[in-house]
């Protein structure tokens, strides 16, 4: 096994451990839903679950622009929106007896940005852009519409109109970075060469 496959089992690892703590993280909310609806709950877990696919694809050299594409759009959109929403909502997730957690947490979403990024730039079809901008405004409506958001956002109404305004944005500006990055063929890791030729394995 080469350095390159190394990594590509380390990253899948890493996300499937993200994958199983974020199922455990929402298992309540789960467990309150219909599991038709789980598929809109599961956020963060779905997007480092699609990145482990996309990196496990990787080892055999498959590579699938349109799983790309969602993947780390999503990873990129939901990272950011994690981020905001520990933030916007500080005085619960850095209250002091809930400080310490959340900011491995805010670290860990920042993680979850950089992977994302780390798959801008491949090829990308009119039908991948709008086929991802379709799932994208499907799961903000069901979020902040049907109510599908994290149940751990604490009750407050004004943050909430803020949290899904913003998550809107996110859903364009998201969509919007991948598609100018596969115009530009942008990489963002060019700079190093181990990951320059990591991502020649992953992204087209």
């Amino acid at each position: 096994m080469n350095s390159i496959q190394k990594m590509l089992v380390a990253l899948v690892l890493v996300n499937l451990a993200g994958f199983a703590y974020g199922i455990f993280f929402y298992w309540q909310q789960l467990n309150e839903i219909n599991p038709l609806l789980w598929i809109f709950v599961i956020d963060s877990p779905l997007y480092v679950f699609l990145i482990a696919i996309v990196f496990s694809l990787a080892l055999f050299r498959i590579k699938n622009d349109l799983l790309n594409f969602v993947a780390g759009a999503g990873a990129l959109k939901i990272g950011l929106w994690s981020m905001f929403a520990i933030l916007i909502y500080n005085e619960f997730f850095l209250a002091p007896q809930n400080v310490a957690w959340y900011s491995v947490l805010f670290a860990l979403h920042a993680g979850m940005v950089l992977e994302g990024l780390f798959l801008a730039g491949g090829r990308a079809s009119k039908k991948i852009v709008f086929s991802a901008l379709a799932w994208f405004l499907a799961s903000d409506f069901f979020d902040y519409v049907i109510g599908t958001y994290p149940s751990a956002l604490p009750q407050n109404a004004g943050k909430l109109l803020i949290t899904s305004i913003f998550t809107l944005a996110l859903s364009l500006f998201s969509i919007a970075v991948f598609y100018y990055a596969s115009k530009k063929k942008t990489n963002l890791f060019a700079w190093s060469r181990e990951l320059g030729e990591l991502r020649k394995q992953v992204v087209s």
